[in-house]
């Protein structure tokens, strides 16, 4: 089996995952004649089958290019199985929690086609995942294989809901919050988040909230003083995977507003990124956020969800027991 990772925190992200393993078994990484880096390790499979022998790679480029360049010489050197992708991606807002995972049933291009001055036909090119791992995918307890393990249960804090923690303090007139024993649990990144709300024009300096900071606060206040989504359960987030379309292979979109030009395109569409359409394989991406910037420091979370998750699911629904290119087979 072959991950390939787009970059490096990805990448590392699938060198970290122990469950499953065979026991006495570790990452061990080399590097290929035409530069890629690839680590290598073995893991157990489904019931009664040979273990299951992991390579993952990491791109050199960014894009579909990048992608297929690193990806040839590792399907011609080792003749995998399967292929699978995983990794981060901005997600469509409203309709995700940050650290869900996106399986795409569809990936979709949408940069072929015809411009004309004021409208663009597009021609779209479209991957289907399998139905029958899609039917898979739709029963299969990923939070069971997750909800144990350490780094799981020390899911850090967004800036997102940092931020909203900070702002509802300072709404209930608390001119110092940072003080408060639960900062270091709710806003440990306070210096950070409290300059982004001055810079955004949501507090002044002096610790109080600007006109426009008492109105989001007043938003926020409707959910009884509590951010949206966080810490609801005390230790156990709510967490989805999703079985939804995917834009892959177009630039990313910065600005939010613009998600109508996806949706547009593919009207159930959750997220888009730059490389899993040039794979025609299993892509599982983990949602950093909701857009270009205000991710950190959640991005090596959300890369080590998808990475354990495209790991427990290939290792019960691989078969390496059979030779490989056989019809019907990954």
């Amino acid at each position: 089996m072959v991950i390939l990772a787009a970059l490096s925190l990805e990448y590392e992200a699938v060198r970290q995952v122990d469950a499953g393993a065979v026991e006495g078994s570790q990452w061990e990484e080399e590097r290929r004649p035409n530069g890629l880096q690839v680590a290598f390790r073995a893991f157990h499979g489904k019931k009664g089958s040979r273990p299951l022998r992991v390579a993952v790679g990491l791109t050199t480029a960014l894009g579909t290019v990048g992608t297929i360049t690193a990806l040839f010489p590792l399907v011609e050197e080792y003749h995998p199985r399967c292929v699978a992708m995983c990794g981060v991606y901005p997600a469509k807002p409203g309709n995700t929690n940050l650290g869900d995972v996106l399986v795409p049933d569809r990936l979709f291009f949408r940069d072929m086609g015809k411009h004309y001055p004021k409208v663009a036909q597009q021609d779209l090119m479209t991957y289907n995942l399998r139905h029958d791992w899609k039917e898979a995918l739709e029963h299969f307890d990923f939070l069971g294989h997750l909800k144990d393990q350490d780094w799981w249960k020390n899911r850090p804090v967004p800036f997102p809901e940092q931020r909203d923690w900070l702002l509802m303090r300072l709404h209930e007139g608390v001119s110092e919050p940072w003080t408060l024993p639960e900062c270091a649990r709710y806003c440990p990144d306070w210096e950070t988040v409290f300059e982004e709300l001055v810079s955004h024009s949501q507090a002044f300096h002096s610790g109080e909230l600007t006109p426009k900071g008492r109105k989001s606060a007043r938003s926020l206040s409707r959910h009884k003083g509590r951010t949206p989504g966080l810490f609801p359960t005390e230790g156990q987030l709510p967490f989805r995977v999703h079985l939804k379309p995917m834009d892959s292979g177009s630039p990313f979109v910065d600005d939010m507003a613009d998600w109508g030009e996806v949706t547009g395109s593919m009207r159930k569409a959750l997220g888009l990124e730059l490389e899993a359409a040039a794979l025609d394989a299993l892509a599982m991406k983990g949602i950093m956020g909701f857009g270009i910037s205000g991710y950190d420091p959640f991005r090596k979370y959300a890369a080590r969800t998808s990475a354990e998750c495209v790991l427990a699911f290939l290792r019960e629904h691989l078969d390496v027991e059979v030779a490989p290119g056989r019809p019907g087979q990954p």
